[in-house]
């Protein structure tokens, strides 16, 4: 259970970590004495654990000293950890509440780092609750939110300065984290900084940030991801510090891939460009994958060299799978409860662009590639036409967790070793799926024609995206498995990968490299029930009576995605995709009380 919960360091280096709560009145103080604690004795550095709460309210009452407060600690080698004003009780509740809300916390903290003077912010992976207030509830919950928490070995509450050095003299050893207060009447820690930096000379420690102090502990939690982009590769003086061998020209905007450093709020990635052009899936699993590896493990090195990296905007990510493998077409398998079946891969290539609506034109050309029977063309295009809408309005949105194949399995690897399956997961990506319920509705009237039907639903597997980051499998330790802690922070059913591949073998499947084997998302809502509808004159007629019934009670329902609306799915691992819903240009789309009138 506390696997995730680290109270010290390792001891042998001679460290302790000094963690203050917050950024308040004493911080600028504070830093002040820790540059200079006492003569003959060397710098201290320490861990600041801010809170959106906290930053909002520094940022009200004077941005200027805020930003130059923050701008310090950065220079000054200081670390920043996320730390939250309060624990809402939905967290304890619900895990999903926990991961999605923890994640939001250190997306807006971020945000209010970087609009106040911290370029590139980045928070460490590491959070703290307030006032170290993790109860038993929430211990269970910490392993799904794959963001660890740090606590204390040694705590020095506000007192005057004498008993705080006294306190800390007599207990503290190597690998503490010392947690002392960042704020009280006349800011003792202040004046207790000298003292504190005499008593760890004597005692033979050094202060370090937490990341340096865990640094080999957290390792395992920082998710090792690439992706693909359209840009610009390594510059050229990078090369032989990092020991690469590039061909190509550097400079030439074309599709590469590269190793995820962070994301900034708004949606751009900084990226370590990887060697050459980017090839397909199953090509890079075959040759970049060694080098991303390779690069990961001395990612201290490069981290070092901000010249190095790549802005990403999002508009040039592209998917992380492609449909073609190595002189081959590359195979998408999806394993529900009810069985397995095989999708068109190339949906999963579709850029992370915006998802433009279908008008009644494309739907009847979407009927006709699907090969609908004659009876059910048209109806959906009809009931739209009855309620004057040029688009479909029951759109669902639904995300869930997929696994890249690293290595050719067939149905032998059934019978064998659990580990050959193990090793032949490449990584995982996120994947999310846009349905159009009005499709699933006919299914009620025509259940033989169900599995056609859920295709239309699905336009043709044009609704669909993957990624945009490819997290790969090569993790070590404790970490979450992001099977289990991916979208949503759950997945239908509990299945590990090898699972996932046996079922996916089981149907027939022989594997290759670059193929993707999913979970199946959660089952969509699909449509209102319609009010009763009266006799009608035909089937055509009832059908499409029904339709545009439960068409208008969709209006008034927040599940269904409206156009110019932003859908956001996290996982922590795997990343945030954004889906955002758009129509054709000079298409008017009814808002709720201006939707047409019931369907009479």
């Amino acid at each position: 259970m506390f696997h995730d919960v680290y109270l010290r360091g390792g001891p042998g280096d001679g460290r302790v970590a000094l963690t203050f709560e917050a950024v308040t009145s004493c911080t600028a103080d504070l830093l002040a004495r820790l540059r200079v604690p006492a003569e003959g004795v060397q710098p201290l550095v320490a861990t600041f654990f801010v809170d959106r709460t906290s930053l909002e309210a520094a940022a009200d009452a004077d941005p200027v000293a805020l930003k130059a407060t923050l701008e310090r600690i950065v220079a000054e080698g200081h670390g920043l950890a996320l730390t939250v004003a309060r624990l809402p009780q939905r967290w304890r509740l619900d895990p999903e509440s926990f991961r999605t809300g923890l994640a939001e916390e250190a997306r807006e903290v971020t945000r209010l780092l970087e609009a106040h003077g911290v370029e590139r912010a980045e928070l460490s992976r590491l959070w703290r609750p307030p006032a170290g207030a993790l109860d038993l509830v929430h211990l269970g919950r910490v392993a799904a939110v794959d963001r660890p928490a740090v606590l204390w070995s040694l705590r020095v509450d506000a007192e005057p300065a004498e008993r705080m050095v006294a306190r800390v003299a007599a207990r503290v050893a190597d690998g503490d984290i010392v947690s002392l207060p960042g704020a009280g009447k006349g800011c003792p820690a202040v004046e207790a900084v000298p003292q504190l930096a005499d008593a760890l000379k004597v005692a033979g420690l050094r202060g370090v940030t937490l990341p340096v102090l865990l640094g080999r502990a957290l390792a395992r939690h920082e998710p090792l991801r690439v992706v693909r982009y359209h840009g610009k590769g390594l510059p050229a003086p990078c090369h032989a510090p990092l020991k690469l061998t590039v061909a190509g020209t550097p400079e030439r905007d074309t599709q590469r891939w590269g190793l995820v450093h962070y994301e900034r709020p708004d949606g751009t990635t900084w990226v370590l460009p990887l060697p050459g052009e980017a090839g397909s899936t199953s090509a890079f699993i075959g040759g970049g994958l060694a080098a991303a590896r390779r690069l990961w493990s001395d990612r201290d090195a490069w981290r070092a060299r901000p010249a190095c990296l790549r802005a990403v905007p999002a508009h040039r990510m592209a998917p992380p799978i492609t449909a073609e493998g190595e002189g081959r077409r590359a195979r998408w398998w999806v394993v529900g409860r009810s069985g397995t079946e095989e999708r068109d891969p190339r949906a999963l290539t579709a850029a992370t662009l915006p998802v433009v609506l279908p008008t009644r034109a494309d739907l009847v050309r979407l009927e006709a590639v699907q090969r609908l029977p004659w009876r059910l063309r048209g109806l959906v295009a009809g009931a739209l036409g009855r309620l004057g809408l040029q688009v479909p309005l029951l759109v669902e949105a639904r995300a869930t967790a997929g696994l890249i194949v690293g290595r050719p399995l067939d149905a032998s690897a059934i019978r064998g070793p659990r580990s050959v399956l193990r090793d032949a997961v490449a990584g995982y990506v996120q994947i999310l799926e846009v349905s159009l319920a009005e499709y699933l509705y006919l299914a009620k009237w025509s259940p033989s024609d169900r599995k056609v039907l859920r295709r239309a639903a699905r336009s043709a597997d044009g609704f669909v995206r993957a990624g945009p980051f490819w997290t790969l499998s090569s993790m070590v330790g404790g970490t979450p498995d992001p099977m289990r802690t991916g979208p949503n922070g759950r997945v239908p059913f509990d299945v590990p990968p090898e699972a996932l591949l046996v079922r996916a073998l089981q149907a027939g499947a022989t594997l290759r490299p670059g193929d993707v084997v999913a979970v199946a998302p959660e089952p969509v809502a699909g449509p209102p029930k319609s009010k009763k509808i009266p006799e009608a004159s035909s089937f055509r007629a009832a059908v499409r009576a029904g339709l545009s019934s439960s068409i208008v009670r969709g209006l008034t329902r927040t599940a269904y995605l409206r156009p110019g609306g932003v859908l956001h799915f996290d996982g922590d691992l795997l990343g945030r995709q954004t889906l955002r819903v758009v129509v054709p240009p000079g298409i008017d789309v009814p808002t709720l009380g201006t939707g047409p009138g019931d369907a009479r």
